[in-house]
């Protein structure tokens, strides 16, 4: 949630695909959207507030693109999904936390830079198909995976954390924390 949502999307190495494999998609998803349906939008200074604006209509116009393409090429809304730019009491370039299930590689959040707080989670059934997609992408600075066995090792470009936590499937966190350059 915090490579995500703590900044609204903006940072480059801000997780815009994640990979959940096939027999916790749903679960995650379900947790994913509770957690990030109680993220409180607004002004930073604002007591409360967890995530704050886009720094740029522009941001908000893609966001909307992104939005508009996922859901002509089948993928469900689950969360969010809207500007809230001009409504009552959201003055700034602010944008709902967004999660977006059922995502395809032929999808603009698959190939393209988001700067906004949209979520894609794609469904994979082996790790080698996982690692491949994720590696399928002429962006992006970091990648993991968390799984529940207890190594952790790096395949191919990407970075794979493994815990048995039962909160990997239950949390869905930061692991930036853990990532070291491969």
């Amino acid at each position: 949630m915090a490579l995500k949502y703590r900044h609204a999307g903006q940072a480059c190495i801000t997780a815009n695909r994640v990979y959940v494999q096939k027999g916790v998609y749903d679960k995650f998803a379900k947790i994913l959207a509770e957690k990030a349906g109680a993220l409180k939008v607004g002004h930073g200074a604002t007591e409360g507030v967890t995530m704050g604006p886009v720094t740029t209509p522009r941001s908000l116009d893609k966001a909307e693109a992104h939005i508009a393409d996922a859901k002509k090429l089948g993928g469900q809304i689950v969360l969010g999904g809207n500007k809230l730019h001009g409504t009552k009491g959201y003055d700034g370039y602010f944008f709902e936390p967004t999660l977006i299930t059922g995502a395809k590689k032929e999808m603009m959040v698959a190939s393209e830079e988001q700067f906004s707080p949209i979520l894609a989670l794609f469904e994979f059934d082996t790790e080698d198909e996982a690692v491949q997609r994720a590696n399928d992408t002429s962006m992006g600075l970091a990648s993991c995976e968390l799984t529940s066995s207890q190594t952790y090792r790096s395949v191919s470009d990407v970075v794979i954390l493994q815990t048995s936590s039962p909160r990997t499937l239950t949390e869905p966190g930061d692991c930036s924390r853990t990532l070291r350059p491969v």
